[in-house]
């Protein structure tokens, strides 16, 4: 078995450098991406120069990527050839990057490859919940019922996605609004009243002061303005991409008032889906934590997840294991708690998660409904204040020329 000097990353960009003994480079792409890794070059000791793994495949959005799954889906319900059905749909389909995956993933299977090594290529298509959860079906030989949970999984992440999207849109669109109407009025309408205070020769108010002081500022130095803010965001995402940094900020989101309640709801919406998924795919519970911890979008509930497996790995119930682990409610914890008793976690968890979907649903509706008057007051009240600000001087200019 020959020994492979290996350069590998991981989703998060870490890399990693290293030696192994595998059968060939497929094998070792495989044993790789069971770690989360996936293969970016390799040399065998026996070779003289590393082979780059070219990344020239393309990446599938999350419509295609359940596009896939659902045409796989529906070959494997009708009892067909996943080799001549990807093909048939490969020549089908008007989306060169669906072609291009299709095909590869069909040419992969035909020189021996499962359906897991060949989805482990496309490592930016097909996460590692994904590719998991098929190579369970194949190990089981649950392939269909496995496809037909992604297929609903997907479908219930993107409706998920559209939601979260569609209720953060609008005030979005509202603060924008806003705040242009109040740049506009700092930049342009502030300005032309400025020649008629310095006529009248009246003392402006500490308010109009400030306002003109302002609108000088901004025409002045807008361009450190943005560079400041660019500064901000390019700072942040510099600190959000190290370890404690993610784990703070994503901390201080969770504390945030009704937004934290919705992420965490959202984290665990995730976590519960998920692990159905996998228990029912068979996948061990251990493993089964490391997917769902890469699921949740918080670095504070993956922390959590972690814990969580090192106390089931010294021999606790799950219950039990996230208990201690910190981060789940007690309603979540009790029913997992039930669900190993009675052993039904799978069916268990599905209820806590379509639970938690409806929570998610109140509560964006409800931070909708809190979040549109508080931005139209906020904008309101800053509008107000500069318009104060203008008239105040001409009320007194009004005065001294009745007198």
């Amino acid at each position: 078995m020959p020994e492979y000097v290996y350069t590998a990353k991981n989703e998060k960009g870490h890399v990693s450098k290293g030696k192994i003994l595998a059968k060939s480079d497929v094998e070792l792409a495989n044993t790789l991406a069971q770690s989360g890794y996936f293969l970016t070059s390799f040399k065998s000791l026996q070779q003289t120069s590393p082979i780059a793994v070219k990344s020239a495949m393309p990446k599938l959005k999350p419509k295609e990527v359940l596009r896939f799954t659902f045409q796989c889906a529906t070959l494997l319900n009708a009892g067909l050839s996943l080799l001549d059905g990807l093909s048939e749909f490969a020549s089908e389909s008007e989306n060169k990057n669906m072609q291009i995956v299709m095909n590869d993933i069909r040419s992969r299977i035909e020189k021996g490859s499962t359906f897991k090594e060949a989805l482990n290529y496309h490592h930016k298509s097909f996460s590692k919940f994904y590719v998991s959860i098929i190579g369970a079906g194949e190990a089981s030989g649950k392939l269909v019922n496995v496809m037909n949970d992604l297929v609903a999984f997907l479908e219930w992440q993107m409706e998920l996605k559209s939601k979260v999207a569609q209720a953060a849109t609008y005030p979005a669109i509202l603060s924008i609004v806003g705040m242009g109407v109040v740049v506009l009025l700092v930049t342009k309408v502030v300005p032309t009243f400025e020649p008629l205070f310095k006529e009248a020769g009246a003392t402006l108010p500490g308010p109009t002061q400030l306002v003109l002081g302002i609108s000088h500022f901004v025409r002045d130095f807008w361009f450190l303005i943005l560079g400041g803010v660019g500064l901000i965001v390019f700072g942040y995402k510099v600190y959000n991409n190290t370890a404690d940094g993610h784990l703070l900020l994503d901390r201080i989101k969770l504390r945030i008032p009704m937004v934290g309640i919705l992420l965490h709801k959202l984290a665990l919406t995730h976590f519960t889906r998920t692990a159905v998924i996998c228990f029912k795919g068979g996948i061990p519970i251990l493993q089964t934590l490391d997917i769902a911890r890469e699921t949740c979008d918080n670095a504070w509930i993956m922390r959590s997840l972690v814990k969580a497996k090192d106390f089931v790995n010294m021999g606790n119930k799950l219950a039990t294991s996230l208990q201690m682990a910190g981060g789940f409610p007690s309603f979540v914890l009790r029913m997992i708690s039930v669900g190993e008793q009675s052993g039904s976690l799978s069916e268990t968890l599905l209820k806590v998660s379509e639970y938690y979907d409806k929570e998610v649903d109140a509560t964006i509706k409800k931070l909708m409904t809190l979040m549109e008057p508080i931005i139209i007051v906020i904008m309101g009240i800053i509008i107000g204040m500069i318009a104060l600000a203008i008239f105040m001087p001409l009320f007194r200019v009004s005065e001294l020329m009745g007198k």
